[in-house]
């Protein structure tokens, strides 16, 4: 059992050796560095002790120069018989004499100026009533040219003012009219629009058999007239194959042949509309010259 006990305190204290080693190494490192620190704490202080002693002493010297140089002058105007007090004086009444003496030559220049600015500005008032007393003749005599020349302006900017004021009225009473006639068209084919609307939901022309069939119709007109047409002329009108179109292609035929017959109706409808409807009118005109043919033909 000793010897167990023994084996492993020696254990023990081998792996707790290298652990102590590292701690006292890092110990006296930390001291070092406090160490160094310090020292440079230490030596920042007594570098800001003697730059501070140095200042002072600094002072200090300057201080005894400018008592030493007071000193010596007081002493130079002791020995030179001059009291500082009344050289103060003096130095003072010399400056209120100079001023003094600058202010009088002031006051004496302006003096001598003084008439001569009198007449000036008198000239200059005597010039300035003279030319406004020649304009208020010039202006107030109606023989006068000028006077002529002046009514003339007048006369001219007063036609002119005029004249741009009626063309404004009368634009405005065109625009003005304008704007009812295309007020009242807009509102006469919005009525009809919406008769045709009820008209077809009425009488059942809006449904999707009855697009169809109109379209069918008027393909198949179409394409007799052409018959017709080039029989006249003696030609030979290939019938055209017939084409697999998908239902997107069959919607975009129906749309446009849904157009197409909405203005042929406007068109027959003959409604009163200005120069633009005149293609509606054709239109018309084309689609009963097409009707009286097939009825002929019939």
């Amino acid at each position: 059992m000793t010897n167990k006990r023994n084996q492993s305190r020696s254990a023990d204290w081998d792996t707790y050796r290298p652990d102590r080693a590292d701690s006292s190494q890092s110990m006296r490192r930390a001291r070092d560095t406090h160490r160094e620190r310090r020292a440079l704490e230490l030596q920042d202080l007594k570098d800001r002790t003697e730059g501070r002693q140095e200042r002072v002493n600094e002072l200090e010297i300057t201080r005894r120069e400018r008592a030493a140089e007071l000193e010596r002058a007081r002493l130079d105007e002791k020995r030179r018989g001059v009291n500082p007090e009344t050289e103060r004086q003096t130095l003072a009444k010399g400056r209120r004499d100079a001023a003094a003496d600058v202010r009088d030559q002031n006051l004496l220049r302006v003096e001598r100026n003084r008439p001569d600015a009198i007449t000036s500005v008198a000239q200059q008032a005597a010039q300035a009533h003279q030319e406004h007393r020649q304009e208020r003749s010039v202006v107030n005599d109606p023989t006068s040219a000028e006077y002529r020349g002046l009514v003339e302006i007048k006369r001219d900017s007063a036609e002119r003012l005029r004249q741009h004021r009626a063309e404004r009225d009368a634009e405005d009473v065109k625009l003005a009219g304008e704007r009812r006639i295309a007020a009242a068209h807009m509102a006469r084919e919005a009525r009809r629009t919406r008769m045709l609307r009820e008209m077809e939901e009425e009488t059942g022309l809006n449904s999707r058999e009855t697009q169809l069939a109109e379209v069918g119709a008027l393909a198949k007109l179409m394409s007799e007239v052409r018959e017709e047409m080039a029989a006249e002329k003696g030609m030979k009108v290939s019938t055209p194959k017939p084409v697999e179109r998908t239902p997107e292609q069959t919607e975009a035929l129906i749309d446009l042949a849904r157009v197409n017959i909405a203005e042929v109706r406007k068109a027959m409808s003959k409604p009163e509309a200005p120069e633009s409807s005149k293609t509606h009118e054709k239109v018309g005109g084309l689609l009963s010259k097409l009707l009286g043919r097939k009825r002929r033909s019939a």
